[in-house]
């Protein structure tokens, strides 16, 4: 994205929409002329609090490499909260990446072009930290809301 190498990228296939944290979107330098405006209303769940997305901003962005190399570009919607992800590929970016997932074997198929079928492989440890931190922040929030 940007001729930056993205870690941290959460597919979700139960997001309607795709999401670019701010601490992203600083990092690719990227400023409030690059963004369009959101219309709508606060968004509710991230991190159990409401929250007015910046606008959105247009990105390419390639998945793969060499011959499984394929780009798209994809209309996220940028958001200011802490997150452990940079961003998170719901089901518009995927549905246009013609991708089939697999939560279970952390894996994306797609079609590359001459009709490859390239697979990306996902980090099973990272995803694993990410979600056992993810959940330590939660419990944390929960028991100072409730303690």
């Amino acid at each position: 994205m940007a001729n930056t190498d993205v870690h941290r990228v959460l597919i979700d296939t139960g997001a309607s929409c795709d999401i670019m944290y701010t601490s992203m979107f600083k990092t690719l330098q990227l400023t409030e002329k690059n963004l369009s405006p959101y219309v709508g209303s606060e968004l509710y769940g991230f991190n159990d609090s409401y929250t007015q997305p910046w606008g959105y901003v247009q990105q390419l962005v390639t998945f793969g490499e060499k011959e499984a190399k394929k780009t798209i570009k994809i209309p996220f919607l940028v958001i200011d909260c802490p997150s452990l992800y940079n961003c998170i590929i719901g089901r518009t970016g995927l549905a246009q990446l013609s991708t089939a997932c697999s939560t279970v074997h952390v894996k994306l198929k797609y079609h590359a072009k001459d009709d490859v079928i390239a697979s990306l492989n996902g980090d099973i440890e990272a995803a694993k930290r990410c979600f056992l931190q993810a959940n330590k922040t939660q419990n944390s929030i929960s028991q100072s809301l409730t303690g």
